[in-house]
């Protein structure tokens, strides 16, 4: 964040935050930099993995997105929310990124051979049904933002 001091104020219309969020270690002077170098209506897009994902019930401790000790912060779609309209900005649109889902479960299964493949094959339709059905259940929190 030193090198945030050498932008310019007001000086970019779109951020983007592409798993890099849940990495940092000083949120508040991070937003305090983005909210400086943004102009008024600027936008920012943010992807984040989703502690809220549905093969995260199965996987549990093994889930790849905990990479921890990487990964400082977890979010929720409700936690992410509340962090950026902390920080006055508010979520306009939100997506789900599959092919996260896919890369997140084949990574983070640990058995070898036919039973990982079969494993794999059942918890990606599970996932994929599930975002289908219930929003909020993706593995990856993809954001479009807009400064309040």
């Amino acid at each position: 964040s030193d090198r945030l001091t050498e932008y310019k104020d007001k000086s970019y219309n779109l951020i983007t935050l592409f798993h890099s969020l849940e990495h940092i270690h000083k949120m508040d002077e991070l937003f305090l930099h983005i909210n400086r170098i943004t102009t008024k209506k600027a936008k920012m897009i943010i992807a984040v993995p989703n502690v809220d994902a549905c093969e995260n019930q199965f996987l549990k401790d093994d889930w790849v997105a905990w990479d921890t000790p990487r990964h400082l912060y977890h979010f929720s779609p409700k936690t992410l929310n509340m962090l950026l309209d902390k920080n006055g900005w508010q979520v306009i649109k939100s997506k789900s990124m599959f092919q996260d889902t896919i890369f997140n479960i084949y990574m983070s299964l640990k058995s070898k051979g036919v039973k990982k493949i079969f494993i794999f094959f059942v918890l990606t339709i599970y996932s994929a049904l599930n975002q289908i059905i219930f929003s909020g259940k993706q593995s990856t929190n993809l954001v479009i933002c807009k400064k309040k």
